[in-house]
């Protein structure tokens, strides 16, 4: 490989994971979906979450479960390192959920703030997939590995079901 094609992998790789991260900030499922191969499948560590890997499939179904209670989820880079011996991208991540209104009470605002932090190994399949609207080549993810912060997560997880049934009533 030359190094004018590592540079074009790299960049293509780097443009695909910011792809990813932006993705959260427009809960745009077509833009999700379209950086990820059809077979692509994300796991979620540390084992203790309890979440099970997800397919497209699936995480179609959870990215309407957070539409119903936030408008969105946008990703802060903190770091970004591409690994082009491993064909991966690792990124760090903190985030804040943007909760509809409508699901928040007043006089418990203060209880809907949150911070998570999360890391993401982006695996790319080989070769590029094509060239984007800018004219930047880009490759698709095909595997997905997501470090949450457990107590975080959990914590999280009860917002969204508070949001849930406060929508329900």
């Amino acid at each position: 490989m030359t190094t004018l094609e590592a540079d074009n992998s790299s960049a293509a790789r780097i443009r695909t994971a910011q792809a990813f991260v932006d993705a959260f900030s427009t809960f745009s499922e077509t833009a999700l979906l379209s950086v990820r191969t059809p077979s692509c499948i994300q796991y979620f560590a540390p084992h203790s979450v309890n979440i099970p890997p997800k397919t497209n499939s699936d995480f179609e179904g959870h990215f309407a479960r957070l539409r119903g209670v936030m408008s969105s989820f946008p990703f802060m880079v903190k770091e970004m390192i591409d690994n082009p011996t491993a064909n991966q991208v690792l990124v760090w991540t903190t985030a804040s959920p943007v909760w509809l209104p409508e699901i928040m009470r007043r006089d418990v605002e203060e209880d809907w703030k949150y911070t998570g932090e999360y890391m993401f190994l982006l695996s790319f399949e080989d070769g590029e997939s094509g060239v984007d609207g800018e004219g930047g080549v880009f490759k698709r993810i095909e595997r997905i590995v997501e470090f949450v912060d457990s107590k975080g997560t959990a914590r999280l997880q009860g917002l969204m079901k508070k949001g849930r049934d406060h929508v329900a009533k």
